[in-house]
């Protein structure tokens, strides 16, 4: 017994050590001195999985750890996790599944995740009930409940209980990695739910216990997306940057942001982090044609030109829509000129390409040549008809030429082959309500466009103008209120319900309006001028 001691330390401290070949020799003489052992084949497998990274001997050595102690919780967890990162799902399953009828958490955990990765959500649920009654203390299983029924099984209220109850607990350096889970997943939640005012504030409450990249990249999606404040949007994913600076999903959209909708002043910014993708290994075609645009376009620095449009060249290898894309990567860098050069390039190679015609249209718009642009559209129209695109640059060209009933027939023509097409449903009403100012068929309209359309923020503030307008105020109200949730932000939309607010003599709300406006942006005097009218009027 004391020979077996002695060589027990000898392993421990030659493993701790990383002398992993000194290691097994020894464990292998541990064998011999105590065959048929737990703990020794136990040993043995971690050796091969952590040291040597053979999972099939690490294998090997649990499973005769099983078949001496087939109660052992950490070896059928461990045999499971080994089935698992084999790809052996199946296999997995069934040592979870033990570990779980001997009631134990991890096993149910892991069971409960590799359902939920597997797509087999009802599954999953009642894995994680199981879970959550086997450890009320354990946030994780709470979380995963929450997911499951807020994001794949449509329980979002429910969902939004369980992580409430979650983040009322007391952080400790212990919890603290999933309570911030819980704020991430509740805010998207209110998110989904079209609350995008309170998932801001969730992701914002969730900063003062820690800061993280996701949370920072989520603010940053949001800003985009729904407020369209690119300027915040920026610096957010520049500090998700700051947090992980090899966060792939920030990198692109921050540089995304800059690319889209800066000046060149901002560009060496988006340069820098294109290049640092290619440095970590990021392969989208994408990066080196921004960079060709910018070095060209911006910089003017030939050699660098040259050599992404080489690799450019590379990849497109004469395939006029692998150059259509190109060309339209030059376009969003706002280098217009350089663009239309290469759209030429394509009609020259094939003529026929719907889309490079649309895209050149849209050239001719931005620069007030209208005709040529109304030309390029409708040879787009002609050459492919399903497209949607051509369609509403055409609609909207000549809804600002004041000929909105030739607007209107257009919208119609996309829904002859895509009935429920949300972008013409929503256009026909505008058109109907805002250009001509005929009643009966906006309301039609707005009705079709609501059914379909759950998170759109200008929709709502102007179906509540247009309940204004035929004295509906209560409706009005609900609508603007809608939209300031979407989008709390937009002073037009803030405006616009704190006026109805006033009108309805709820003096009350169009405070706490006016209160929420100066806190996100505390210089804004005329917001501070409308608060203390507001509040003289409630007297």
């Amino acid at each position: 017994m004391q020979q077996f001691y002695q060589l027990k330390e000898k392993y421990i401290k030659e493993y701790n050590e990383g002398k992993y070949e000194d290691a097994l020799k020894t464990i292998k003489k541990l064998n011999k001195v105590k065959p048929n052992d737990l703990e020794v084949y136990m040993n043995i497998a971690k050796l091969y999985e952590e040291g040597f990274r053979d999972i099939k001997k690490a294998i090997l050595y649990r499973k005769k750890a099983f078949i001496l102690d087939n109660k052992n919780f950490i070896n059928i967890n461990k045999l499971g996790a080994l089935y698992n990162r084999q790809g052996d799902k199946k296999k997995a399953e069934n040592m979870w599944k033990q570990g779980m009828k001997l009631k134990d958490y991890i096993c149910t955990i892991n069971l409960g995740d590799l359902k939920f990765n597997l797509n087999k959500y009802e599954e999953a649920l009642d894995i994680f009930e199981n879970a959550v009654n086997l450890r009320r203390d354990n946030i994780y299983a709470y979380y995963m409940l929450a997911r499951l029924k807020g994001e794949h099984l449509g329980q979002s209220k429910e969902a939004i209980k369980i992580l409430k109850k979650i983040i009322d607990r007391k952080v400790t350096d212990k919890n603290k990695k999933y309570m911030i889970s819980a704020y991430i997943g509740l805010a998207i939640l209110y998110e989904i739910l079209g609350n995008v005012k309170v998932a801001i504030e969730v992701y914002k409450k969730a900063l003062k216990i820690q800061e993280d990249k996701y949370i920072y990249q989520n603010l940053g999606a949001i800003h985009v997306k729904y407020l369209g404040d690119f300027e915040n949007a920026k610096q957010y994913y520049r500090k998700a940057i700051e947090k992980d600076k090899n966060f792939i999903t920030a990198m692109y959209n921050y540089a995304d942001v800059i690319y889209k909708n800066f000046t060149a002043k901002e560009y060496i910014e988006a340069i820098r982090v294109y290049e640092r993708l290619l440095e970590i290994g990021e392969k989208d075609i994408m990066i080196p044609m921004r960079l060709y645009a910018l070095y060209e376009g911006y910089t003017k620095d030939v050699d660098k030109a040259k050599y992404y449009y080489d690799e450019i060249m590379k990849f497109i290898d004469n395939d006029p829509y692998k150059m259509g894309r190109f060309a339209s990567e030059v376009w969003h860098s706002h280098n217009g000129k350089l663009a239309e050069k290469i759209y030429k390039r394509i009609l020259e190679k094939n003529y026929k390409i719907s889309q490079t015609h649309n895209d050149l249209g849209i050239i001719y718009k931005t620069r007030g040549e209208n005709d040529l642009a109304k030309e390029y559209y409708t040879r787009a129209i002609s050459l492919n008809p399903n497209i949607p695109e051509p369609y509403f640059e055409l609609a909207l060209l000549l809804r600002n030429e004041k000929k909105s009933a030739n607007a209107i027939q257009i919208y119609k023509k996309v829904l002859e082959y895509n009935i429920n097409n949300k972008t013409a449903i929503i256009n026909l009403a505008f058109t109907y309500d805002i250009d001509l100012n005929i009643n009966k068929e906006a309301k039609e309209w707005y009705k079709k466009a609501l059914d379909i359309e759950k998170m759109n923020a200008n929709l709502f503030n102007n179906y509540a103008i247009f309940c204004k307008k035929l004295k509906n105020f209560a409706k009005a109200e609900r609508y603007y209120e809608k939209a300031f949730n979407i989008n709390p932000f937009n002073e037009i939309i803030a405006n616009n319900l704190i006026t109805i607010y006033e009108e309805r003599n709820k003096y009350k709300e169009a405070i706490k309006i006016c209160e929420y406006l100066i806190e996100q942006k505390p210089n804004n005097e005329n917001m501070k001028y409308k608060m203390t009218v507001l509040k003289q009027k409630s007297k």
